[in-house]
């Protein structure tokens, strides 16, 4: 399922420099249902513009719920490496 390599070598890169969410190569691509990106937007108080606005220097943080269900298109290594960082 994972390239244990990679989610091995991930995990040496987030203990040493951390994973500096800011950059953009940290960010993982997932897919939302419009009815739930709506939710979190009224719950995280922002508009689909700001939310949309590539040239913010910080990001907003997003609310989700429990119940909601993301669908991760790639990086998948990333999300594995940060689980096991926060599991060990």
């Amino acid at each position: 399922m994972f390239d244990k390599f990679n989610v091995k070598n991930l995990i040496s890169i987030f203990e040493e420099r951390d994973c500096f969410q800011q950059d953009s190569r940290h960010h993982v691509t997932i897919m939302i249902d419009r009815k739930q990106l709506d939710l979190v937007i009224h719950f995280t108080r922002i508009s689909s513009i700001v939310l949309l606005d590539n040239a913010q220097i910080e990001r907003p943080k997003l609310q989700l719920l429990l119940e909601f269900r993301l669908k991760c298109l790639y990086d998948r290594c990333r999300i594995q490496a940060r689980k096991e960082m926060i599991s060990s």
